[in-house]
């Protein structure tokens, strides 16, 4: 807790807690009159954190070294820190008002930097018109829709946008320096709860006194290693010289580490989104119904648990964590039976469509043959109806719900889903097969000699074939290629096993395209791709422009609709949340598939209750107790 009130009630039930015979964790306690006293058990582990030392002063806006992340975390503060479930915690700013396109923030009182000077909002104004000036600063793309930054008052800074969005303070955790420290010394200075500090050749970071957080946790003293290579940080943690770095886990084969010894690997979130990616320009993807059915076929918690190692975050929708409570209904399981009946559907609407432009053609060529056009409608109507309630091979549809039953009962043990005949026994339920846990068989290789035309009629169980899903009736005819980065072993293990989900729907013919990454980027520029394996960092407002507006940098595949870009503008300026949401799910643009989770790697027997934010490794340091 980092106000004065909310510790000095967290210190008067440590001493009840005392009194009551049972041992409170954090160590701090108060002098009897209510005052916070460092109680502590401070450590004296040795504690090493990467530096690279780029021979000028370290400015935390301008600095994109990977290395020195977590150091820029240990000295500097945003006016907000995003939390693991991508909520806004206050760290600099106090409060803010806004209209969704004005922001009025106000700066907390009393806070100082390093030297015990005062933060004002001159220094806030500084570093964020730095970043928004200078493309080369890592967080540039934070401030793309900002259209000024002024100092209202010494506590206030207003900062206007081009265009409404109400999750903008989300992307304010860019770390705040004092104005005027970017060309004096090694460091920028800032006001986090660590200061860096030189002895002779030797640098440290030490607890900052003035830090407005408190105390600080039990690691008061960090060496600095110096780095003489920005991407050496891994080899120094192997020999122990470097305490705690950051690590992508879904790496390319040449930057996955492997961790062995006596570590800590935490699990973070973040906004790295997974998901693939269509060409717009191959008509296959053209009917939406296509688009929900590819996505309805995957089992997103299973390719999170198997190929992405756990290591990911099972996501239908492209925000971080998947929206809760909202009214909107989605799966994260597969569910086939429900992708056979979207196929069937974009099937029938094909036909239709095919049947009216022919038939239109018809019509103005020749009236006699309008008439005969009009009878040959009649008849398909009366097949239309047909299927509607019964099909050839002995199966009945009263409801219309496309699940076909021996004589229209939910409760025979032999039915056929849209395009799938489905047989199980009585004492197994449907969820065995949308989950994606049934065999998939190809009707034309089966070695038991089964067939859908084996059982159509027959009405009866066949054990042998429990849980088995045999493809039957003509449905879309999808053949594409899936395009995938080939140095990402990771990656291509989980391209391989959506292709797999995919082919197991009747008609669906899919083929992995594996690629070195210098080729994989070229096919995507050019449109050279039917559909492909994509993973893209996000901002922490979860902007989806980039991915899917007509002139976005990642929209690759040429995607385009006015509903869309509506349901986004809503979305952003606070009018309809669960509306981009529920568009998305209609339109399915794009097929996410899974939010990676990054890892921070740490020695064993160094802190407990450590828990790292997705931006911050030294979040909540001030809870950090010994072992």
């Amino acid at each position: 807790m980092k106000s004065w009130k909310k510790r000095a009630l967290a210190l008067t039930m440590a001493a009840f807690v005392v009194l009551s015979g049972c041992t409170f964790p954090f160590g701090k306690g108060n002098d009897g009159d209510g005052a916070p006293v460092d109680n502590v058990d401070v450590s004296d582990a040795y504690f090493g954190l990467a530096w690279y030392r780029s021979g000028t002063t370290l400015n935390p806006v301008m600095d994109g070294t990977e290395v020195n992340s977590m150091l820029r975390e240990a000295l500097y503060e945003g006016l907000f820190e995003i939390k693991s479930d991508f909520t806004l915690e206050n760290e600099l700013c106090e409060d803010y008002t806004s209209d969704g396109t004005t922001f009025s923030f106000t700066i907390k009182k009393g806070i100082k930097f390093w030297s015990g000077a005062e933060l004002t909002a001159s220094d806030v104004a500084e570093s964020l018109k730095t970043v928004l000036e200078n493309e080369s600063s890592p967080y540039h793309n934070r401030l793309t829709e900002v259209s000024s930054i002024e100092e209202v008052t010494k506590r206030m800074v207003r900062i206007t946008l081009a265009s409404p969005n109400v999750n903008f303070p989300k992307l304010l955790d860019i770390p705040i320096y004092r104005a005027g420290t970017t060309d004096e010394g090694e460091f920028a200075e800032g006001t986090g709860p660590y200061k860096p500090v030189q002895n002779g050749a030797a640098w440290t970071l030490e607890a900052n006194e003035n830090w407005h957080g408190g105390f600080l946790g039990t690691i008061r003293h960090i060496t600095l290693v110096k780095m003489t290579r920005a991407d050496a940080a891994d080899t120094s943690f192997r020999t122990g010289d470097v305490s705690i770095m950051r690590s992508a886990r879904i790496a390319p084969d040449d930057q996955n580490i492997a961790f062995t010894g006596e570590v800590d690997t935490v699990p973070v979130s973040s906004a790295m989104l997974h998901y693939i990616g269509l060409n717009y320009n191959n008509s296959q993807f053209a009917n939406a119904k296509v688009r929900q059915a590819l996505s309805m076929a995957i089992s997103r918690q299973g390719l999170c648990a198997t190929q992405l190692q756990d290591y990911a975050a099972p996501a239908v929708l492209p925000i971080n964590p998947q929206p809760a409570d909202t009214g909107v209904s989605y799966s994260l399981s597969a569910d086939l039976m429900t992708a056979a009946q979207l196929l069937r559907e974009a099937a029938q609407e094909g036909a239709s469509s095919a049947g009216s432009s022919d038939s239109n053609t018809d019509s103005s060529d020749n009236s006699d043959e309008s008439s005969d056009s009009t009878d040959n409608s009649g008849d398909s109507g009366d097949n239309s109806d047909s299927s509607d309630n019964s099909d050839e091979d002995g199966y009945y549809d009263e409801d219309g719900d496309f699940i076909y039953y021996t004589s229209g009962r939910a409760g025979d043990t032999d039915y056929k889903v849209d395009f799938l005949t489905v047989r199980t026994s009585k004492n197994r339920t449907d969820s065995t097969v949308s989950d994606g846990k049934a065999v998939l068989l190809d009707n034309e290789n089966t070695d038991s000699g089964d067939s859908t035309d084996s059982a159509d009629n027959s009405g009866s169980t066949d054990t042998a074939v429990t849980d088995t899903i045999v493809t039957d009736a003509a449905t879309v005819q999808l053949s594409f290629r899936l395009l995938v980065n080939s140095d990402n072993a990771f990656k291509v293990a989980a391209a391989k096993q959506v292709a797999a989900s995919w082919n197991s729907l009747n008609g669906v013919n899919v083929t992995v395209d594996e690629e070195p990454y210098d080729t994989y980027v070229s096919m995507l520029q050019s449109g050279s791709f039917d559909a492909y394996y994509g993973e893209v960092q996000l901002t922490p407002d979860f902007d989806l422009r980039p991915l899917l507006s007509p002139q976005g940098g990642l929209n690759y595949g040429s995607y385009s609709s006015e509903d869309m870009s509506n349901a986004i503008t809503a979305y952003r300026s606070g009018e309809n949340t669960e509306g981009l949401y529920t568009t998305f799910l209609n339109e399915m643009p794009l097929i996410p598939l899974a939010f990676e989770r990054q890892q921070v790697v740490l020695r064993s027997g160094l802190i407990n209750h450590f828990n790292p934010a997705p931006y911050n490794a030294f979040a909540g340091q001030e809870n950090w107790v010994k072992p």
